[in-house]
């Protein structure tokens, strides 16, 4: 439990730290949105390929169930999210941005160190796995649920899309077990390009504190509490549920280990990316930003309960 309180408040300092920025005229909203572009169209995607290329492709292979069941559970996601929103009659700007939150939970960011401080290298390794199925379904359906009918030739922008260009890369990489050339000019080159990914994961938080300035006092709206209804609730319920009845049906691939890192991921709080990528693609990045916000608070008390109710289910 020590983990998920210190990797959440971590989170939320960074986001402290964007708001202090926007206030202080540091990190103007231009800025910010310029920031948020070079994030989802430089960082993130260099992020995907360094860490999916470095994985093993017989592992890979062999586990293919894990990115797929990432997969779904995006797809849960982004139903609860869909049926919540049309309940609720929000506008299709805002109806976009509740489907992608609740379909997106921070599945690498934050799991990864509490799995690694609690179950060792069999859970990173079902994070990492995950973390295909994950990039696959953000830079395609994931891209589609933010910008709806907005977008009038979806193949083309996704052809465009260099997230989904990264993913793909190091998905081939990691099959056909591709090892980078010698020599320290690769060497130095690969090191650049792996922490400029990796700025992603503490920089993508700055933005969302600082789109949160003038709007992070105001009362939180019904799209943002459906969001953290679904996101933190609704979603790990479902998919706890799911589980424990293939489990029983003897579905292959899901030993209890597996299933109890899949629904802590399933409860983490909105992706940080959430505020960023609806400014890029023109949903409610306010909203986002928002929900972002609320669910890494309530993420706090809600994680180790689910952590324990999981623990409980697989392990009894």
């Amino acid at each position: 439990m020590i983990a998920s309180f210190a990797v959440l408040a971590a989170a939320m300092a960074l986001m402290a730290i964007g708001y202090a920025l926007a206030s202080r005229g540091g990190l103007t909203p231009a800025r910010n949105t310029r920031l948020a572009a070079l994030l989802t169209d430089v960082a993130f995607p260099l992020l995907c390929l360094s860490r999916i290329s470095a994985m093993s492709g017989p592992v890979l292979r062999a586990r293919v169930a894990i990115p797929l069941l990432m997969g779904g559970l995006l797809a849960l996601g982004a139903v609860v999210g869909e049926v919540s929103s049309r309940l609720l009659g929000l506008r299709i700007d805002a109806r976009r941005s509740v489907r992608f939150s609740v379909a997106m939970p921070n599945w690498i960011f934050l799991p990864l160190p509490i799995v690694i401080w609690r179950y060792g290298d069999g859970g990173a390794q079902v994070v990492l796995l995950g973390n295909v199925g994950a990039q696959v379904f953000l830079w395609t359906a994931g891209v589609l649920l933010l910008a709806g009918r907005t977008v009038k030739n979806p193949l083309r922008m996704l052809a465009r899309n260099m997230g989904l260009w990264g993913t793909a890369g190091g998905i081939v990489l990691a099959l056909a077990e591709y090892t980078y050339p010698p020599g320290e000019l690769f060497r130095a080159g690969r090191w650049c390009a792996d922490r400029f990914g990796e700025s992603a994961i503490w920089l993508t938080p700055v933005t969302v504190g600082a789109h949160l300035r003038g709007s992070v006092f105001e009362s939180f709206d019904r799209g943002a509490a459906a969001v953290v209804a679904g996101r933190l609730v609704l979603v790990p319920v479902l998919l706890a549920c799911a589980l424990r009845l293939l489990v029983r049906a003897g579905a292959p691939g899901l030993d209890g280990l597996t299933c109890e890192v899949v629904i802590l991921i399933s409860a983490m709080p909105v992706a940080f990316s959430a505020s960023a990528l609806a400014l890029r693609f023109g949903a409610d990045a306010t909203l986002a930003a928002r929900a972002v916000l609320l669910s890494t608070v309530l993420s706090v008390a809600s994680v180790p309960l689910v952590e324990f109710a999981a623990h409980a289910i697989f392990f009894r």
